[in-house]
């Protein structure tokens, strides 16, 4: 089947084309879909959940999935669903590392036209920067979660880089590498120049000897909003379509983005940041650079910056009319802005609050 010839021109047909994979890979003949919802909450990837029932053995059973499809027009274009899914598959096997069991990809698009993939669902809450001063209701707990998050994340980085799939970003070049890709999709893919974004790129080429020595497995968006929780405990961590080879300092400076703070002002709406970083280098042992953090928050202040004047030019080229990607173009500004105060932060050796 040609992956090119498939219109799936309703929601019905959506759902029942990946029904209809699914029924192949668990090895029944039919079904039916008892529910099929799209996720909004993300901009990466098309995000589905859906349960199906079938009759087997003289019994009634249902089950219920998340599939991660590629956008029509997506913030982390070019997609290449492979490597994604091994690196999920990889981390299944890591202690300490909670993910959603990774079941099957279509690699080709040959269910629905384009490629996806599909995982167990967890049960539990995914609290968010915008509800995480509900969420968090007390210090506790905040700490408890932080203690977790960021021994999650030094068990990631302690993957040998060697076991990373075919494919994965960052593999054989060096960390600074991410900068040259991200600046390439700024030049070719932004409607107008951005000035600050000129000067936060000048500023990342002109302190590259910044960043650490260190070389890991990064999850790339590690941050409140990507982790599942239940009963106090994190019991899956999501999303990592971003994920690639770098310097680690990179996912802890993602993580204490003034983005994802929400209304506690606190990354990722738990802990101050000194304390935030004192937990994964007890998690890690090793000490943390300053300058490397320094380097790494301007960079993801210009990173998310860049992804939301991207949806601005998906949106105004017409290669979609999904209304949340103007908004984001609107919530861009904001971001140049933190470009702006990082590299400040950076200049003055002020914590890169």
């Amino acid at each position: 089947m040609n992956a090119e010839n498939i219109t799936l021109s309703s929601t019905d047909e959506l759902a029942n084309a990946i029904a209809k994979f699914i029924y192949t890979k668990i090895g029944i003949n039919d079904g039916s879909v008892s529910f099929f919802k799209q996720h909004v909450e993300g901009f990466s990837w098309e995000t589905y959940e859906i349960e199906i029932c079938w009759v087997g053995d003289g019994a009634d059973h249902s089950r219920e999935f998340i599939i991660h499809r590629v956008p029509e027009a997506g913030l982390l274009e070019p997609y290449n669903v492979k490597p994604l899914f091994e690196l999920r598959k990889l981390m299944e096997d890591i202690e300490g590392v909670p993910v959603p069991a990774m079941l099957w990809m279509d690699e080709d698009g040959e269910a629905t036209g384009r490629p996806l993939y599909v995982v167990e669902k967890i049960a539990g809450e995914i609290p968010t920067q915008w509800t995480s001063d509900q969420f968090f209701a007390n210090n506790t707990l905040k700490e408890s979660t932080s203690r977790q998050l960021m021994d999650i994340c030094a068990r990631i980085h302690t993957v040998p880089v060697e076991l990373a799939p075919e494919g994965l970003r960052g593999s054989g070049t060096s960390s600074f590498a991410m900068v040259d890709y991200w600046h390439e999709i700024y030049r070719n893919d932004m409607l107008e120049p951005v000035p600050t974004l000129d000067w936060g790129f000048a500023w990342l080429y002109q302190n590259k000897d910044r960043i650490s020595e260190r070389q890991t497995i990064l999850h790339g968006d590690f941050r409140t909003g990507n982790y599942i929780m239940r009963d106090g405990k994190v019991v899956a961590v999501l999303d990592f379509e971003d994920a690639h080879i770098g310097d680690p300092v990179q996912d802890l400076a993602h993580f204490a983005l003034r983005l994802f703070r929400g209304r506690t002002r606190q990354p990722s709406g738990l802990l101050p940041l000194g304390e935030v970083v004192a937990v994964y280098e007890d998690k890690s042992g090793w000490s943390v650079p300053i300058e490397a953090f320094h380097f790494w928050s301007v960079f993801e202040a210009v990173y998310c910056a860049i992804t939301q004047h991207r949806a601005a030019s998906l949106f105004a080229r017409n290669r979609t009319n999904d209304s949340r990607y103007p908004a984001l173009g609107y919530q861009a500004r904001h971001l140049d802005r933190y470009v702006l105060d990082y590299v400040t932060a950076a200049e003055s050796g002020l914590p890169p609050e």
